[in-house]
């Protein structure tokens, strides 16, 4: 394959080097020639016997030590123009790049460049051009620096040490970066807001979060994303690709964060404490969140309906109750779910996997949460209190559903005989009146019934279980119902009254 670098730079330079010369270095030799010629003739004093004027080699051979130190400063180039102005090379101002000058210019972008190197790297970016490939994996490079920083990926070389703590990284740049995290120095300033950041590339991307702009499109779902990171990491969402592994115990990870957070499940590591409650936690970002709990900060809110989260990922995962999306599906039932972490405490229906334990009676969960919620019924917790009658839950969601018997409301309607229910189970078990399903049997009599409520209430029929106590006579009942009929003998209260 003919190096397109070699070809570009043929065409680039026909117009600076057609000028019956071979090369720079001859142009250059006879300009030195002509000069010394010239100044031998305008001054006598050339022809002295001074050292410095009886060495050979062109002008900075016979240059006196003044004229040394302004040829330093760009004049020595002045002198070679004026007496040389048929070599086009030597008009060209690439070498005044000591200066600080950038002479060359992109005609695309009119963006300015120090020296001619500078501007034909550049000029690739316009052109797409990469002429320098990578032999292990075959991938394609604008400029030969580019190419070996990122053989290093292939080699593992770290030539660049921190002073600090004497870590090593692989670029120039990288160890620059690194350096400012034991400094503190953040250089770059947003415009916008003042917040500063310890790289370029950082203060670009958060300069996305103002203007909205993403750039970077999934080919797969079409998404896009502020950042070339953040594309990569979802496209791992439709990969399934996990290249982060746990050497304790192989359990692999999209994320190289991840996976260093979960180390931190095998050694007991957690260095950073919350200044509230001592509490200690294994990364920064989980006693950033935890503060929250404190504060009662909620920081991200919904556009839809301003409701508001501690955490971007529940409010993530609220958007979809607007949108409807639900991306990740069940490879055993194909039912479709919201978040990946709902999808994975429903496959454990499938495998029947209950991973979580309580630490009271020993009995296991499927999910964190489950067990959370079962052990207030050892704590005797009631954390969620009605505004309304100010009586107490242990969940959420049983608040939310006493709360309905406040407002009437019934948000779950039934299609067939348009009967509305307070819950989603009600629904179902409404459905099943219709259907005539009864899923859940008895294992002692082998009777069929519809709800796991209705089972639970016959069960107690063969075990004599009554669970309800009467706090007046200390009678036992098997159900609530007949519990609250017995208190009214207590109190007098006749809450049915026969119509004649």
């Amino acid at each position: 394959m003919e190096n397109p670098e070699s070809e570009m730079s043929e065409q680039t330079l026909t117009s600076i080097t057609d000028d019956g010369f071979g090369n720079e270095s001859e142009r250059v030799r006879m300009c030195d020639e002509q000069q010394k010629e010239e100044w031998k003739h305008e001054d006598s004093s050339r022809n002295s016997t001074c050292p410095s004027a009886d060495r050979e080699g062109g002008i900075s051979s016979i240059i006196p030590t003044s004229e040394k130190a302004a040829a330093q400063k760009g004049e020595r180039l002045e002198r070679q123009k004026k007496n040389c102005s048929f070599f086009p090379t030597l008009e060209q101002p690439g070498r005044l790049n000591d200066t600080g000058e950038k002479p060359f210019q992109c005609s695309e972008c009119e963006k300015w460049f120090s020296t001619r190197t500078w501007l034909k790297n550049h000029i690739r970016i316009h052109t797409g051009e990469k002429p320098f490939q990578c032999s292990e994996c075959e991938k394609w490079f604008r400029t030969k620096a580019e190419l070996k920083r990122h053989e290093r990926t292939h080699t593992g070389e770290k030539p660049f040490q921190c002073s600090e703590c004497e870590k090593w990284l692989s670029t120039k740049a990288e160890l620059k970066r690194h350096e400012r995290t034991h400094t503190g120095e953040k250089p770059f300033q947003c415009s916008e807001c003042d917040k500063s950041f310890t790289s370029k590339s950082h203060l670009k991307q958060h300069g996305r979060t103002h203007t909205r702009e993403k750039p970077f499109q999934c080919s797969e779902c079409e998404k896009w994303f502020s950042t070339k990171a953040k594309l990569k990491l979802h496209e791992r969402t439709h990969t399934g690709e996990k290249p982060f592994q746990c050497s304790e115990c192989d359990k692999c990870f999209r994320r190289k964060v991840n996976l260093e957070t979960h180390h931190m499940t095998h050694t007991g590591e957690k260095p950073f404490q919350c200044s509230e409650c001592e509490k200690w936690f294994s990364t920064k970002g989980n006693v950033k969140i935890h503060e929250r709990t404190h504060t009662g900060e909620k920081p991200f809110q919904c556009s839809e309906c301003d409701k508001s989260f501690t955490y971007k990922s529940n409010l993530k995962q609220h958007g979809r109750t607007h949108t409807r999306e639900k991306p990740f599906q069940c490879s055993e039932c194909e039912k479709w779910f919201s978040t990946s972490t709902v999808l994975n405490n429903h496959k454990r229906i499938h495998t029947g996997e209950k991973p979580f334990q309580c630490s009271e009676c020993e009995k296991w969960f499927r999910t964190k949460g489950k067990v959370k919620l079962h052990e207030r019924t050892h704590t005797g917790e009631k954390p969620f209190q009605c505004s309304d009658c100010e009586k107490w839950f242990s969940t959420k969601a049983e608040l939310k559903l006493h709360q309905r018997t406040h407002t009437g409301e019934k948000p779950f309607q039934y299609s067939e005989c348009e009967t509305w229910l307070r819950t989603k189970s009600e629904l179902k078990n409404h459905k099943r009146i219709h259907t005539g399903e009864k899923p859940f049997q008895c294992s002692e009599c082998e009777k069929w019934f519809r709800t796991k409520g209705d089972i639970k209430l016959h069960e107690r029929t063969h075990t004599g279980k009554k669970p309800f106590q009467c706090s007046e006579c200390d009678k036992w009942f098997g159900t609530k119902v007949n519990l609250e009929c017995h208190k009214t003998t207590h109190t007098g209260e006749k809450p049915y009254v026969f119509l004649m």
